[in-house]
């Protein structure tokens, strides 16, 4: 097996959506790190032999004010870079992303159409984030999906997956949430 090369960032616990399963919005939110604390983060990775940082979070990566400076932090020292996100902040702030290094986005696509809508809490989701694929495959950058299985979405699971494949997505995550992160309550 071969070791981790890859850094996790936790830029931010701010959120536009309000999915029913994530675990984050049951969890104490985290201060927002500062971006000298994400550059020791990464210094550290990089001292230790990791060449590669996601940007994920305790919320939504995309909305940080310190992503676009942490992706181009993590370019000029050569790491490969990554963002799980829902979309949600659009082409313009994405087409900067990918300017300022950043080499793929691990879309959260938990299905598609009005049920993506009342999934994220947010009227035209789908349509923004079908938006961002169809740029992202026209841009020619690669792209992947995590979905994850509800009881609101699994029935929906076929349809979503033969979109995905339609957008040519890279590769798809299926994810389970468990009970542990207390849901169960």
């Amino acid at each position: 097996m071969q070791p981790c090369r890859r850094v996790g960032l936790d830029v931010t616990s701010r959120c536009p959506y309000k999915c029913p399963f994530c675990f984050y919005h049951y969890e104490e939110k985290k201060p927002e790190p500062t971006f000298g604390e994400l550059t020791a983060k990464v210094d550290r990775a990089l001292a230790g032999g990791l060449d590669q940082m996601v940007m994920v979070g305790y919320g939504e990566p995309s909305i940080s004010d310190h992503a676009l400076p942490i992706l181009n932090y993590c370019h000029q020292r050569g790491m490969a870079t990554s963002m799980i996100t829902t979309g949600a902040t659009g082409l313009v702030r994405f087409d900067a992303f990918f300017d300022w290094g950043m080499d793929h986005a691990l879309l959260s696509v938990h299905a598609v159409g009005t049920l993506l809508d009342n999934i994220f809490g947010s009227v035209g989701a789908f349509d923004r984030q079908q938006k961002l694929i169809d740029w992202m495959n026209e841009q020619g950058y690669r792209f992947c999906a995590n979905v994850a299985i509800f009881q609101g979405n699994y029935r929906q699971l076929p349809e979503t997956a033969a979109y995905l494949v339609e957008k040519n997505t890279h590769h798809v995550a299926l994810l389970n949430h468990l009970p542990h992160y207390g849901l169960a309550n």
